[in-house]
């Protein structure tokens, strides 16, 4: 294989892998924003420290409900 089609393979491995991340880390299907009705909500199901909470809100985190986890805007950006 020449230099030429393995730079053009790599680069479509690397676009679609890019592509894959960026669909997990800022996919916006399920995330909740930390609302105060969510934060109640949360400590009384879940057993999650209110603190925690308020200190994830005021990060910027948002609540997957399907994951059960917490999720925070990327930091970098993205180019396509």
């Amino acid at each position: 294989m020449d230099k030429e089609k393995r730079l053009k393979n790599k680069k479509i491995k690397t676009s679609n892998q890019t592509s894959e991340i960026k669909n997990i880390l800022v996919s916006e299907q399920g995330l909740e924003p930390l609302t105060n009705e969510l934060i109640e909500k949360l400590v009384s199901t879940k057993g999650i420290s209110r603190k925690d909470l308020i200190n994830l809100q005021k990060g910027g985190a948002q609540y997957s409900k399907s994951r059960n986890s917490f999720f925070f805007p990327p930091e970098i950006e993205w180019f396509d």
